[in-house]
Formats: C-alpha cells, sequence, structure tokens
C-alpha cells in the first residue's frame, strides 16, 4: 500500500505540478520503507495500465461550466446565476456522503443538481426550471435524471444552505463524526445510505454488497464520458 500511496502522489504531481518533485522527496517522515526510483516507476506503469490510461478524474464540476452557459441560465441577472452555481456546486459537494450516487454519471449528477439549485435559489425567476430542463434534455436521459433528483431531494437538499424549505425535526438529520479512514468513509456512506433508502419510495434499489466493488473498467467514469455517438454526454 506504501508504494502504490507513493506512485500515486507521483503521477498526479507529475500531471498537475510544473516541477515535479524527486521521487525520494515524496518519501518523508520516516516510512517503514524506501523504495528505489526504479521500483516506484513500475508501480507508476503498472498503476496507469489498471486504469486504462485514463488519468484524469472526471467530476461532476467539469459539466458545470457547459450547463452555465446555456441560455436559460444566461438570460438571469448575474446575481441569481452566480447563487445558481454556488447552489449546485454545494450540492454535487454533498453528493459524496450518500454511496448510490456512484451508480450515476458524472453529467447526471452535474445536471441534476442544477435543477435541484434553480429549485432553491431566492430568485423566483431562477427557481423555475422548465426552460433549464428543457436544454438539457438533448444531453442527458430525463429519465435518469429524475431518479437521481430524487435522491439528491430524500438525501441532500435537507443539508444545503441555500434551501428555502422548512427545516422540521423529522427531517433534518444530525451528521456524524468525519471518518478518519478512507475504509471508514466507505463504511459512513453506505450507512447512510441504507438508512435513508429505508424510507424512501420509488429511487434506485442500492447493489448488493457483493456488487459494491466493481472493477475500475466497468464504473461509469471510466467509460467514455463526454458524449456518445448519439450525442448525448455520457
Amino acid at each position: 500500500m506504501q508504494l502504490l500511496s507513493v506512485a500515486c502522489v507521483s503521477v498526479a504531481a507529475k500531471m498537475e505540478e510544473t516541477h515535479v518533485p524527486l521521487l525520494l522527496d515524496l518519501q518523508i517522515l520516516d516510512p517503514p520503507f524506501v523504495f528505489e526510483p526504479r521500483t516506484i516507476r513500475r508501480m507508476e506503469l503498472l498503476l496507469a495500465s489498471a486504469l486504462r490510461w485514463r488519468l484524469r478524474s472526471v467530476t461532476p464540476f467539469d459539466f458545470l461550466h457547459l450547463l452555465a452557459a446555456s441560455p436559460a441560465v444566461s438570460a438571469l441577472p448575474p446575481p441569481s446565476a452566480s447563487a445558481l452555481l454556488s447552489c449546485a456546486a454545494h450540492i454535487i459537494l454533498s453528493t459524496h456522503r450518500v454511496v448510490d450516487f456512484l451508480g450515476y454519471h458524472p453529467s447526471v449528477i452535474a445536471v441534476a443538481s442544477f435543477l435541484c439549485a434553480a429549485d432553491e435559489i431566492a430568485d423566483s425567476s431562477a427557481g423555475d426550471n422548465g426552460d433549464l430542463s428543457s436544454c438539457f434534455d438533448a444531453w442527458v436521459d430525463k429519465e435518469v435524471v429524475n431518479r437521481c433528483r430524487q435522491l439528491l431531494e430524500e438525501y441532500v437538499m435537507d443539508t444545503c444552505p441555500f434551501s428555502r424549505r422548512e427545516k422540521t425535526v423529522d427531517r433534518v438529520r444530525i451528521r456524524p463524526e468525519p471518518p478518519k479512514s478512507p475504509v471508514g468513509v466507505l463504511d459512513s456512506a453506505a450507512c447512510v445510505s441504507c438508512d435513508t433508502g429505508a424510507r424512501s419510495d420509488g429511487h434506485i434499489e442500492p447493489e448488493p454488497h457483493s456488487n459494491k466493488r466493481r472493477r475500475l473498467g466497468e464504473h461509469p467514469c471510466t467509460e467514455r464520458v463526454f458524449t456518445g455517438l448519439d450525442g448525448k454526454l455520457l
């Protein structure tokens, strides 16, 4: 795991930094093992092969600028457009707490968050999202977006600071203490998903535990992400 961690940091540095640090500089604070540069490079190649050389992570944030350029958003006053983007960004950030959102493409989460944000911001002209929804129908599947919006309404919107809805005692959930390890994050997300999923109707059923750990090649984020032959976002 230590070798894999060093290789991941090294690959990330090569993609983001203009001056790549030395491989020995990535192994500080008296680690249990100190690996030679050639060993780290071999692990980098193994890592890249496992990821099928798709080293750039695509997230819902990559689609926000496309959604903001739609005619319905461009027609809004600057304060309303800014509030819409801020609310959508907050909603997207909140989706990491529920593991069910891993079953949706980043573009679907971005569109669903954008539509939920349009319902939540104070400006009534932006709150009517009929024009927004029609703009995005050609990019993503409307049915899938509606299912994702259901999950957002059930799991996320109560914690959104932009929300205008009344916070009742039975809808406000107490946030648990942040997990202190990656495994804890997944366990916490799974617990939140199971807890809220038991009280909701008409949304996607969570997958069996045996299917949670998908092979990387089967994850939606690793497939063609931007547009397919039919012109829809993937």
